[in-house]
This record gives C-alpha cells, structure tokens and sequence, in this order.
C-alpha cells in the first residue's frame, strides 16, 4: 500500500512508512519499547551524533534548525569524525580512502562501492567536517564529485547545509549537471564555525515510492572526492584561463 502512495498524500506517505517501519522492526505490545528505539535509531540515527538530540531536531521540523545554528555557534560541529585531521587545501580528498574516510566523515555514510562509485550517504542526512587552513575573513569554494551513478538515486534533490545553513541544491538526475559541484561559502558563514561542518539532507528521505527494493536503504547521493580552496584562488585561475584561452 505505500509503494502506490501518491507523493500528493504526504500525511498518508507518512503513516504508511511508519506502519512499514513498525513491521520491519518487529514492534508489537510484548516487544513495544525495543521496537520504538529500533525505529528512532532508523531515522534520527542518534548513537551517530555527538548531541542525539540537537542533532534530531532538524528531522522533525525545519524551523527547529536555528537551534542546531546556535549550538553550532557556541560549542562548535555536532559531528565527530573518528580521527579528526586538517584537510589539505587545493587538494582532492578520496572519501573511499579509509584515512580521510576517518578524518572528515561524520554521521549517515555508509560503505565506500566496490566499484569505485563513491561512498554513499545511507541515512536521513550525512555529515562532512572540514578543518580547512584557509584563513579567517576569506570566502572557502568547496567541490564535491560525485559518483557516477548518482543520477539513479531514489532521491534526486538534496540540499547542501554548511554550519546548519542552506547554501545551494543539487539535482542527481541523468539530464542534470556534470562535472565537481561547486558551493561558494561566504566568509562570514565559513568562520562561523571552524571546522566547517557540510549537512546533505534529501528532500524526501522516507519517500517509500522511490525506493527499487528491500535492500535500498535510504541511499540519497553518492560522493567520491571533495576539495576545499580559497575563493579568491579558484576565481584568479579561472581568470588566467581565460586570459590564456583569449
């Protein structure tokens, strides 16, 4: 019945995904608690984060994210990569390397493929956190390519969040763009918080109408390499280039 569930009937949506999700997770009366924290665990993912609940709340409501803002502010990124390390400017860092994996990799992501298709974010968001060498007062380019079959994900919309602020959307479908994917982070939202923290969250991340089968998990955007650089940077190269192509 959900797989047939209209994208219209979102309230409906709803309810048939939880029903799904109960039954997935063997919720019944004798086994009524195990089965909630099973559910809670599958959307919010909270043993993931450093702060499960402030890290939920965005999940519930989007207004709810001005207190992710503010912690964010005053205490710093809400994900902790196992082995925070700096990110080296102006260079590419392989997601599927278990180093770097390790270094900027929060919550949501899941295995790299065996195919060199990236690594995929699995869960309701996915977190990246930057400790970049870029100085205060600059603007910070951020580029992410994605991987090659990112065009076939159940969710072809996901929004980019850098320090609990939207920035930018990406579609992932066949037709859409090509190449790294560029976000321009203004200075003032880059020092906000350092390390800089990178939120992808799909637009409908329960949609059970655009999942292909049992084994989909949630998957909503693959990432294979990401490179961090100075604004200014990247703008005085593309003026030489296009100098030297005049």
């Amino acid at each position: 019945m959900s797989e047939r569930t209209s994208a219209r009937a979102p309230v409906r949506r709803q309810a048939s995904e939880l029903v799904r999700a109960a039954v997935v997770n063997g919720v019944s009366l004798r086994h009524a608690l195990r089965g909630a924290n099973a559910i809670a665990r599958r959307r919010f993912e909270p043993s993931l984060r450093r702060s499960p609940v402030l890290g939920s709340l965005p999940a519930l409501s989007p207004r709810l994210r001005r207190l992710e803002v503010g912690w964010i502010r005053r205490f710093g990124p809400i994900a902790r990569p196992p082995a925070p390390a700096p990110v080296p400017r102006g260079t590419w860092i392989d997601l599927t390397d278990a180093h770097w994996r390790a270094a900027v990799a929060g919550p949501g992501w899941s295995w790299p493929e065996l195919d060199g298709g990236g690594i995929w974010a699995d869960g309701s968001e996915a977190r990246l956190v930057l400790d970049v060498d870029i100085p205060r007062g600059e603007d910070v380019l951020l580029e992410f390519e994605l991987g090659r079959h990112a065009d076939v994900s159940p969710n072809p919309f996901v929004t980019v969040f850098v320090n609990a602020r939207p920035v930018t959307g990406w579609e992932l479908e066949a037709h859409s763009e090509r190449g790294p994917r560029r976000v321009e982070i203004p200075a003032w939202l880059a020092d906000w918080c350092r390390p800089i923290e990178v939120t992808f969250r799909p637009r409908e991340a329960f949609d059970p109408g655009c999942r292909s089968g049992v084994n989909d998990d949630r998957w909503f955007v693959p990432v294979t390499r990401v490179r961090v650089s100075a604004a200014r940077d990247a703008r005085a190269d593309a003026a030489d280039g296009t100098q030297l192509a005049v």
